[in-house]
């Protein structure tokens, strides 16, 4: 699924063309699109800090509050590589757009065939990043991918490698042939997991709080830290959230 998030900086007929025009693209559209539209910067940002947050942003250059050329100054270091369009009337902005490393500014009235193809590169260009960040489970009928961000946990029982995900769905591997470290091990190297136990391998978007022997989870779960591993815990998770700017 590609997440979508729209801010345009003025009510207009353009900002309901651009609702159109994504209508029209996410009907022709290879997967499942999740279009979600605010009023001003600000609300991208907050909502940006969410778990599982967006993969693509199409903003107006002096967007309410915090201006669209900020919000993508802003997310550009994002986990997830977001991709950002930005839409403006102007040409004042060009250069600080593209310093934001933005994929694409587009002068209105906007052109639907422009706007196509600008929305085309940033979610392709967003797909090869998460194509590269997907967990892969051997399963009994077969190899499983799993997106990092819909990954809850990784649990080791027996043996064998079990997934959590978001949507509370348990993926169980075939029996390990290597120690459950090393089955994981891209988990840990991505910097955005870590793991609190032996048997566990968290997603630290997903950590809701830290206790001191054990952490909680946004969906409620506790799970166990050791005691030996406390501190790498808090020091992991303090830096993820400074670099998330939490």
């Amino acid at each position: 699924m590609t997440k979508i998030a729209v801010c345009d900086d003025r009510h207009t007929d353009e900002t309901g063309k651009i609702r159109k025009l994504l209508i029209k693209l996410k009907e022709r559209a290879d997967e499942e699109w999740e279009v979600s539209y605010f009023n001003s910067g600000g609300e991208v940002l907050e909502a940006s800090k969410q778990t599982s947050c967006f993969d693509v942003y199409i903003l107006g250059a002096e967007a309410e509050g915090v201006s669209g050329v900020e919000v993508a100054r802003i997310i550009r270091d994002d986990p997830v590589h977001p991709k950002v369009v930005i839409v403006s009337d102007k040409k004042d902005y060009c250069f600080d757009a593209f310093q934001a490393h933005v994929c694409r500014y587009l002068l209105k009235p906007i052109d639907e065939a422009e706007f196509a193809e600008a929305v085309d590169i940033a979610i392709k260009g967003n797909k090869y990043y998460r194509d590269n960040r997907t967990f892969k489970i051997k399963t009994g009928t077969g190899l499983r991918r799993i997106e990092f961000r819909d990954l809850l946990y990784v649990e080791s029982l027996s043996r064998v490698m079990v997934a959590h995900t978001v949507k509370g769905e348990r993926v169980e591997s075939v029996c390990l042939r290597k120690a459950f470290e090393k089955e994981a091990e891209e988990l840990i190297l991505s910097g955005a997991f870590l793991q609190p136990h032996k048997s566990y391998i968290v997603n630290m978007d997903y950590i809701d709080s830290l206790k001191t022997a054990e952490l909680v989870l946004t969906t409620g779960e506790h799970l166990r830290i050791s005691k030996n591993r406390h501190g790498y815990v808090k020091k992991t998770f303090a830096d993820y959230l400074e670099k998330r700017n939490v």
